[in-house]
């Protein structure tokens, strides 16, 4: 991360740590509380989890995110991100934001300005301090097709995040991280 452009740099060690899987019923590794892999991790000395499926927008506000009563969706989400921000506070551990699909029923074509005032509840809420959400998983395995609707969640994400946090693209085949 160039020096300067995120004010979360100093704090931050970029090596950290990744967790991934698939995290959903009674096998979710973060265990929802302080003494769940959050505790484990702070206590080994890792300090940074960035992690698809943790709880992403669109799962947890579905096609609502898609209308004019989208604020639902982002109070359905507040809600159910608040205990994973309280363990990462309790622990010390920084983590990402999963930010994939936030234009979930829009139109790409539309521009990112529709996504604007979703965004902005949801950098300056739900994720309003940099020192538990450090950055924005915006994709995994994306395809070339999803670069439009990626790149308006990007843009909206940055306009709205007074603290610039980066944005994190998974890829796991150099096939599909050619054409970005």
């Amino acid at each position: 991360f160039p020096k300067g452009r995120w004010s979360g740099l100093d704090s931050f060690f970029p090596w950290g740590i990744f967790g991934t899987g698939f995290l959903r019923g009674d096998h979710e590794w973060w265990a929802g509380d302080y003494e769940g892999a959050y505790g484990i991790y702070s206590r080994n000395h890792l300090n940074f989890i960035a992690i698809n499926y943790e709880i992403e927008i669109s799962r947890v506000g579905g096609p609502a995110l898609s209308t004019d009563d989208w604020s639902s969706a982002v109070d359905a989400y507040a809600a159910a991100v608040a205990p994973l921000i309280e363990s990462a506070r309790a622990t010390g551990l920084k983590r990402a934001a999963d930010m994939r699909y936030l234009d979930t029923g829009r139109d790409p074509y539309d521009g990112y300005k529709p996504l604007l005032p979703i965004a902005k509840r949801i950098t300056q809420e739900v994720h309003p301090d940099d020192d538990i959400i450090v950055a924005w998983t915006l994709a995994d395995e994306p395809g070339i097709e999803s670069l439009l609707s990626m790149a308006g969640c990007i843009r909206a994400l940055r306009e709205t995040d007074p603290h610039k946090r980066p944005g994190l693209v998974a890829f796991n085949a150099l096939s599909k991280m050619a054409p970005y």
